[in-house]
């Protein structure tokens, strides 16, 4: 058995990438190994991270980790699962926080025979040695709120902070602007408000070696003049010191939307009214292919589904099937009584490999007919970063098929415009419509306006 494990060193100037790197994986037979280890060494001054990695359906990968500091490096491990013998070239496309050009790694060789795929575990990028043994490290850190003009500190700002799409704890900071915090390593959303400033969310990957993290906000223009404090302090009384003060966690959701929607107009009627609103049927089509991990989307994908799951009713039914390397019912149908098993499903989604949107499309129906109910307001939504229907109209017989009773949407999250179109299209075809989500003010309302729009009952 021919056995090819590749360990290329590229050793990098600061991660700047101007060329494509070629990963020949030779002839491959069935038992062939089929992966390969490029290890990027960063000899910049500052510490990078991964933001996104764009790659061919035939690829999968895994990383050794999501950022590197000066002199140290990461591995990129990728492997190539074919689907017909033959020649292949793939491109594997890596973009890091310090370079908006993608470094590229091109993947080809020759298929003798198909791997034997025993399951979905045979497609699975093999795991580092070390991941089993990870070592769980805490960062403590300073987020300071800065005036984005002058770099002045904003004393008594507000400081929501998110996680797994979760708002997990609001703060006022203190006299001096800033707010202390301890924090595992990972992606959080940061959201600041101060009065008189725009809000700002900023999505950050908390490292070790993370000292402090300056938000700049900006401030409003007005028509008119600002109204100012009815008893300003004197210019020689010095301001009283304060130490962050922790807002109750029961209001930091309404904390929250004053944060990110403050100006929402409220709704006509209220979703809980049922003589308004029909029952809602609702299938999740997920993509959790490994581009879904970088940056803020998986983030915002949670986000976004946690905020609908509290304003469904328990006469509601919710129900998740993820894909990547292949679909799977994550959720099966399940009535919104008790919210707190749907929340944590949530919160336990992971994204890895590639994508397989057909058959994860063609599963959603297939759960939705299962619960179908008449008089019910019947939903198949997708949720991905990326044009899934770009090298198969073969979802369109599914959904063409049940087009008189389900209504299919598209979420595009942190798409591209090329990709934004596709998802237009796809969502036009379903009689449904695209929605995209960009931030956390699309991710806490969107979602929920699709689902009053499909469920309004018409008078």
């Amino acid at each position: 058995m021919k056995q090819l494990i590749l360990l290329l060193s590229l050793c990098l100037t600061a991660f700047t990438f101007a060329q494509i790197k070629t990963v020949d994986m030779g002839e491959l037979d069935r038992k062939t190994i089929r992966y390969a280890d490029i290890r990027i060494q960063n000899h910049g001054e500052q510490t990078v991270h991964l933001v996104r990695i764009e790659h061919s359906p035939e690829l999968v990968y895994r990383v050794s980790q999501r950022y590197t500091r000066p002199d140290s490096s990461f591995t990129v491990r990728v492997q190539v699962n074919p689907d017909t013998t033959g020649y292949f070239d793939h491109v594997l496309r890596v973009y890091l926080s310090d370079d908006d050009a993608p470094f590229e790694i091109r993947v080809v060789g020759n298929v003798n025979e198909l791997p034997d795929y025993k399951d979905a575990l045979e497609q699975r990028c093999p795991e580092f040695a070390q991941e089993s043994t990870r070592e769980e490290t805490e960062t403590e850190f300073t987020v300071t709120s800065v005036d984005a003009a002058t770099g002045e500190v904003l004393t008594r700002s507000t400081v929501t902070i998110i996680h797994d799409g979760t708002a997990s704890e609001s703060w006022i900071t203190g006299s001096n602007g800033s707010l202390r915090k301890r924090l595992p390593q990972g992606f959080f959303h940061f959201v600041v408000s101060h009065p008189g400033y725009q809000t700002e969310e900023t999505g950050i990957y908390v490292t070790p070696d993370i000292e402090t993290v300056y938000i700049p906000l900006k401030k409003y223009i007005y028509d008119k003049p600002v109204k100012e404090p009815e008893e300003p302090l004197l210019a020689d009384e010095p301001e009283e010191k304060t130490e962050p003060e922790r807002i109750p966690d029961e209001d930091v959701e309404k904390v929250l939307t004053e944060q990110i929607n403050p100006d929402i107009e409220p709704a006509e009627y209220t979703f809980s009214d049922t003589t308004r609103y029909r029952p809602v049927n609702v299938v999740f089509v997920l993509d959790l292919s490994s581009s879904m991990k970088m940056g803020e989307k998986m983030n915002l994908l949670k986000f976004s589904l946690q905020q609908l799951v509290d304003e469904l009713r328990p006469s509601d039914q919710i129900s998740f099937v993820t894909y990547a390397e292949s679909a799977r019912v994550y959720l099966s149908p399940t009535y919104c009584i008790d919210k707190q098993p749907i929340r944590e499903k949530i919160t336990e989604m992971e994204a890895e490999g590639s994508s397989s949107s057909t058959r994860g499309i063609k599963l959603g129906y297939k759960e939705l007919n299962r619960r179908d109910e008449p008089g019910a307001a019947n939903l198949v939504i997708v949720i991905t970063d990326g044009a899934f229907n770009r090298y198969s109209d073969d979802y369109k017989k599914v959904v063409s098929k049940n087009a008189d009773h389900i209504v299919f949407s598209v979420v595009g999250i942190q798409c591209n415009p090329n990709d934004e179109k596709h998802l237009k299209e796809a969502a036009e075809f379903g009689k449904g419509r695209y929605i995209p989500i960009n931030k956390l003010a699309d991710a806490q309302q969107r979602l929920l306006e699709e689902i009053r729009k499909v469920s309004f009952r018409q008078s």
